[in-house]
């Protein structure tokens, strides 16, 4: 406990200068050394975050199992999530099933105020990066079904299109259109994820819509609101290839292409 405590002086002055940073990995360190049995649950919670923090989270894991074997204790959760995700990172898939039997846990047993949010946001892009598509899209949509889940939105919102895409529900009620869309309507100013949904939303409406019209017309419409984001090192890249999709669009017969005034 007294480790604790300097660890907890440390961090506060680390509000006025750089110096303990250090002295707080030295003492982390020292706590790791001791027997993980004898230590109580909060400096072993402290100590999986503490390493989580660091990118380091493989080396919690058996932090996390000293916390998972006691029984009677209610922050299990902080083990659960922080294990999870670590099994989430590898690429064997036996790890992989493990951490989404944590992450369900963590969203339906525990129904943890503090990682329920992480823990279904993680949940669902695992299954989005197995291309487990029907179990992302009702992970993802439970996720943005529930307005006490918020943190992860946009990111949420895109990848909920991307696993209707794969499954070709592609206009209509529930479809990725309908995804996308509340990504960039709602959440334009984040471009690694509103920027691919226009983008792909224009693709839509021009392949599956009521006509190449309304997709030209959704192309000019972003292209404009978006001129001073040409040389953005994200949105750049979708303007390019929203400029060329305006411009194959606008040769189509179908197409009635309207001048600035």
């Amino acid at each position: 406990w007294l480790l604790i405590t300097g660890i907890d002086i440390l961090e506060d002055k680390k509000h006025y200068a750089q110096e303990p940073t250090s002295l707080i990995n030295v003492t982390f360190q020292e706590l790791m050394e001791m027997d993980r049995s004898e230590l109580a649950p909060y400096p072993l919670q402290r100590i999986i975050v503490f390493l989580n923090s660091r990118n380091k989270g493989p080396e919690a894991i058996p932090f996390c199992d000293e916390i998972l074997s006691r029984e009677g204790f209610d922050g299990k959760d902080v083990a659960l999530y922080y294990k999870s995700v670590s099994l989430a990172q590898s690429t064997d898939r036996t790890k992989q099933d493990e951490a989404i039997k944590g992450f369900n846990e963590i969203i339906d047993k525990l129904q943890s105020d503090s990682f329920t949010d992480d823990a279904m946001w993680s949940l669902g892009l695992l299954h989005v990066q197995r291309k487990e598509w029907v179990a992302a899209e009702k992970v993802l949509f439970r996720y943005v079904s529930n307005k006490r889940l918020n943190k992860h939105n946009p990111e949420v919102w895109y990848n909920l299109g991307l696993a209707r895409d794969a499954q070709k529900k592609y206009i209509g009620d529930g479809s990725a259109a309908t995804a996308y869309s509340r990504c960039w309507s709602k959440y334009a100013g984040h471009f690694k994820f509103s920027c691919p949904a226009m983008l792909r939303s224009i693709e839509i409406e021009s392949e599956y819509g009521k006509s190449k019209q309304g997709a030209y017309e959704l192309a000019e419409s972003w292209l404009r609101s978006m001129a001073k984001y040409t040389e953005h090192p994200v949105a750049g890249e979708y303007l390019r290839k929203t400029a060329a999709l305006r411009d194959e669009l606008a040769s189509d017969p179908s197409v009635t292409v309207k001048k600035p005034s």
